[in-house]
């Protein structure tokens, strides 16, 4: 029981960050954006970009969420 216990002891530390790098690694360090538009209000529609250009407002910061 204590050889269990010891082990974990060293196991959990190292995988206690694999979620995140997981996520991380789905995601990747690519570039992408995306859009969406409202159905309700005529031609309101937001936008994200990653690493390239928003497709909604091109002089927005890489990364910030913009709608018009």
């Amino acid at each position: 029981m204590v050889i269990i216990g010891i082990l974990a002891a060293l196991a959990i530390p190292k995988f206690a960050n694999s979620k995140q790098k997981a996520y991380t690694t789905a995601i990747g360090p690519g570039y992408w954006s995306a859009t969406v538009t409202h159905t309700q209000i005529s031609n309101f529609s937001c936008g994200i970009g990653v690493n390239t250009v928003n497709p909604v407002d091109a002089t927005v910061s890489d990364g910030a969420p913009v709608c018009k």
